[in-house]
């Protein structure tokens, strides 16, 4: 999953209330106020991150920093984080997406102020949908420290913690096996299926003794040309589409299977880690 899908994702997780009405407010609900509007413009980047980028930022201090956690159903834990620059860079070039998330949310009681410093923390249980099919459903759980600079809160920490309870379309898992003077490669790759996984393998022959390199798997052939780019070849021998890059072996074995192989299973394809 690339950078921008990531955030979204886990932003989108983060919505919480369409709207409430705080009288005499407290500390404590002058927050719980600006995170139902911070909430709100992030629902709104799902159509036009860059229009609601401006209204966004205004909630977050130059200090600002994310941090994801996500644990998967293979109990793999993968970790991202992200300063302000590199935020603001990624949701003001956001537009439509295709994902749709549907949300249970947990209540907002958590929430501490101590003089100018602030915390909250809350729960959501999430399903994303992609093209109608169901590709992940789980609990994410969200910490915001905030800090008061002269009479304005702001967010400087937020913290995401998603825990997938069922997950059709993730990371993969793959070992790659080479034999037969690197002529042969064969691949097993661990691949999500709801609450558990299934193991697939898969056969990759490579002949090098022609340009551009000739790989096959399965029913169909690719192109490896020398300056790493790889395309599908039609059956009549012709060009077909481009598949993208692959400076290596490894590399190219990856995209193949995360692009060609498993698309509709597999956001990334990575070596397993003995």
């Amino acid at each position: 999953m690339n950078i921008e899908k990531k955030l979204l994702v886990s932003f989108m997780i983060m919505i919480m209330f369409t709207g409430s009405v705080f009288s005499q407010k407290s500390e404590e609900d002058v927050i719980r106020d600006i995170i139902v509007k911070f909430t709100r413009n992030i629902e709104a980047l799902k159509s036009d991150g860059a229009a609601v980028a401006p209204a966004l930022f205004s909630f977050a201090s130059n200090n600002f920093k994310l941090e994801i956690k996500k644990i998967n159903t293979m109990n793999v834990v993968q970790s991202e984080s992200y300063d302000f620059k590199t935020v603001k860079a990624v949701i003001s070039q956001m537009r439509a997406s295709d994902l749709v998330l549907d949300r249970t949310l947990g209540p907002l009681d958590d929430v501490f102020v101590r003089d100018r410093t602030a915390y909250a923390r809350y729960y959501n249980d999430y399903e994303i949908v992609e093209s109608d099919r169901m590709i992940n459903k789980g609990r994410q759980f969200v910490e915001l420290i905030f800090r008061k600079y002269e009479n304005d809160w702001k967010i400087e920490w937020m913290i995401a913690q998603d825990i997938d309870d069922l997950e059709y379309k993730g990371m993969c898992l793959c070992e790659i096996y080479e034999n037969e003077g690197l002529k042969n490669i064969m691949t097993e790759t661990i691949v999500p299926n709801g609450a558990g996984v299934y193991y697939a393998e898969d056969k990759f022959t490579i002949l090098t003794d022609q340009e551009p390199r000739l790989v096959r798997t399965g029913f169909r052939e690719y192109e490896w040309h020398q300056n790493g780019s790889v395309n599908l070849r039609n059956p009549d021998g012709t060009k077909g589409r481009v598949i993208g890059t692959a400076p290596s072996r490894q590399e190219l074995i990856l995209n193949l299977l995360k692009k060609e192989i498993y698309p509709d299973r597999c956001f990334n394809v990575v070596r397993k880690l003995k």
